[in-house]
């Protein structure tokens, strides 16, 4: 679990600073699906289950240009709330491939890949989406999910002593409630963090950059080393 003073240590740490950079996102809104693929790819040998692909720039430009069109077509930018802001994306998302038209200099949607309330084959896209969400709402309460793997989720959710979903429930849920699970777990995330006094990038840095063997095994060293002061 961890603990006020392993907290403190290393949020102090540089490894925790190269971890904000890493969430931190450009200005430039055209850098926006790059930083993206960067933060995917950092991840890559330290989080269970991450997303890999060809081309993550692309998949993202495609999952980015197909949520946009959701939220542009329900007028979901001036949702009063997450979670109609959520459930209109949720319900109404269609992922389709885009092509770019040099002449007028636009994109237009080309085959749709997954229809509307496809939530079987849309719950594996909870990573790329989450991903898009963090980009577009950095005021409201998205949060990158950047594996698949629930269990390396849920231990480390564990680890840093954020509240747990009931696993009775979640061992039935389907692939809706699953898309649900995203959000609401979000909510926790956000609630730890304002309770640690945290930045959104912050947070990210701690879940994705903290282990807690590690630094265990730092406050035990240096425990030993100032008995042997002594």
């Amino acid at each position: 679990m961890l603990t006020d003073e392993s907290l403190k240590k290393y949020t102090e740490s540089e490894e925790f600073k190269k971890q904000v950079a890493l969430f931190t996102l450009p200005e430039d809104s055209n850098k926006f699906i790059n930083t993206l693929a960067k933060m995917v790819e950092s991840q890559k040998d330290k989080v269970a289950g991450v997303l890999e692909g060809v081309n993550m720039d692309v998949e993202l430009f495609l999952v980015y240009q197909s949520m946009v069109d959701t939220l542009n077509k329900h007028d979901l930018w001036k949702s009063d709330t997450v979670d109609q802001l959520y459930s209109g994306l949720v319900n109404n998302f269609e992922f389709s491939n885009w092509t770019y038209d040099k002449e007028t200099g636009e994109f237009s949607k080309d085959v749709t890949l997954l229809e509307a309330q496809d939530y079987d084959n849309m719950v594996s896209m909870i990573p790329d989406m989450s991903l898009i969400l963090y980009m577009l709402f950095p005021s409201d309460p998205f949060y990158p999910f950047l594996s698949d793997d629930i269990m390396a989720y849920l231990q480390q959710c564990e680890t840093l002593g954020i509240t747990l979903p009931d696993m009775n429930v979640l061992q039935q849920a389907d692939s809706k409630d699953m898309m649900w699970f995203y959000l609401g777990q979000c909510l926790q995330l956000e609630d730890f963090r304002h309770k640690k006094g945290l930045t959104k990038e912050q947070m990210c840095a701690l879940f994705y950059g903290y282990d807690d063997s590690l630094y265990h095994k730092k406050e035990k060293k240096e425990k030993d080393e100032s008995k042997g002061d002594k």
